[in-house]
């Protein structure tokens, strides 16, 4: 994977919150951000992409169910990881 290095502006509260979760993680803050952003980012692109230039109500209506998918589709995941991580193993 190829490294980009980019300088751009957060808001105060949110860089704070960056920099103590990756020093409490022990991880940097590109690392701690690119592993926060990648998946949404990559979602959210492929959402993008497809939209027309002009678009219509029922553009609207499609895109919605397929948004409405990605975000069930994070739910269950994250369900499914709050029950690996609250099991007890016998």
């Amino acid at each position: 994977m190829a490294i980009v290095r980019k300088t751009f502006s957060l808001d105060k509260d949110v860089h704070d919150d960056l920099v103590y979760l990756a020093d409490r993680l022990k991880v940097t803050r590109s690392a701690l951000l690119s592993q926060l952003i990648a998946v949404p980012l990559k979602d959210l692109r492929a959402l993008v992409q497809d939209l027309p230039e002009h678009i219509t109500e029922d553009d609207i209506l499609r895109y919605r169910g397929q948004s409405r998918d990605i975000i069930q589709e994070r739910v269950e995941k994250l369900l499914r990881s709050q029950d690996d991580l609250f099991t007890r193993a016998s």
